[in-house]
């Protein structure tokens, strides 16, 4: 007994010695691994989810960029649509994808900090599933009015809708959409009532404000701007803390009688959790080049979005802030999507 539990306490002892020995070179193969791996990203083309069908306006600010972003890295970046369920198939599916930085999302706010709360099972964690890359800028909703509606500022809306509540309706793309909750905040701030008409699409609820079947509604500048251009829709209030460049005689919401309101669309570029940092620093560093350079801003500045640019954490800490805001204002509207 006593020679077993000796030759079992020396090869226990060996054993702990070979463990010692190994563990330096195994975390030094695996670093040399990362590297590896590192260096030669991108290995294969690179796929840009978007959460929408093509032909919107998220196309415009991912196309122009997936371009410059192949000629900086090597790779073609092939630009994905992928509908469906706001946004939830694209991100459930770019969640689900190898973290080897091959397969990226770019998300919108409402994809990101409104459908945690507006839905009641949502099958992706926005911060536990994701690696932040980069935030890419910002774009103001337009709140633009029926040429029939017989009012020319948001204040004239507001005062108003205090002398005949329930009187003024607006249209939406849909119930919980940026636009709606957008919307849901001016009827808080000024503590006003409104009625909320949701459409399938933001085409069909534009046509029924020209037409005066509705009477307002909160677009993306660059949706409506030849409408207004040619007199079919009234402007009248920006929801970014600054005037829009594309349209600088229009008022900012805080201006007109609500101070520090914003609401913004905003976008940004998410990879798996998981991905090494290494390829994130990589895609954060090559993405914000593109961000700086001049005829991207142009373009997109056309479209009303604003270049921002960020690093993963400031994008991490932002998405963070921004999940909790709109929970704020899902649960005040009580706007559900199930």
């Amino acid at each position: 007994m006593k020679t077993a539990h000796f030759l079992f306490c020396f090869l226990c002892r060996a054993l702990r010695s070979l463990i010692a020995l190994c563990l330096p070179f195994a975390l030094l193969m695996s670093s040399f691994n990362l590297a590896a791996q590192t260096d030669s990203y991108p290995r294969k083309p690179i796929r840009l989810v978007l959460p929408f069908p093509s032909g919107g306006g998220v196309d415009l600010v991912a196309r122009p960029l997936a371009e410059k972003l192949s000629e900086a890295l090597g790779q073609n970046v092939v630009v994905e649509n992928m509908g469906g369920g706001s946004g939830i198939v694209a991100m459930q599916h770019v969640a689900n994808s190898a973290p080897d930085g091959h397969t990226l999302i770019l998300a919108l706010s409402t994809q990101v900090a409104v459908n945690p709360a507006l839905f009641s099972k949502v099958p992706y964690d926005s911060i536990k599933d994701f690696s932040p890359v980069t935030l890419i800028g910002f774009t103001p909703y337009l709140l633009v009015a029926s040429p029939k509606f017989q009012v020319d500022s948001l204040k004239s809306v507001i005062s108003l809708s205090r002398e005949k509540p329930g009187s003024i309706n607006y249209a939406s793309s849909g119930n919980g959409s940026g636009a709606h909750l957008a919307m849901e905040m001016i009827k808080s701030d000024a503590q006003i009532d409104l009625v909320h008409v949701p459409y399938k699409a933001t085409p069909s609820g534009v046509r029924d404000v020209m037409a005066g079947e509705v009477q307002l509604m909160f677009v993306t500048i660059g949706t409506v701007r030849n409408q207004v251009k040619a007199g079919l829709l009234k402007p009248l209030a920006v929801t970014s803390l600054k005037r829009s460049g594309v349209m600088p005689q229009v008022p900012t919401v805080a201006e007109s009688g609500l101070p520090h309101y914003e609401s913004v669309v905003w976008y940004s570029v998410l990879a798996p959790a998981g991905t090494p940092s290494a390829i994130v620093s990589k895609l954060n560093l090559e993405i914000n080049k593109v961000l700086k350079s001049q005829d991207y801003q142009q373009r997109l500045a056309q479209e009303a979005v604003e270049v921002s640019g960020s690093s993963p954490e400031q994008l991490q800490t932002f998405m963070k802030s921004e999940m909790i805001k709109w929970a704020k204002v899902v649960k005040d509207s009580g706007a559900k999507v199930d």
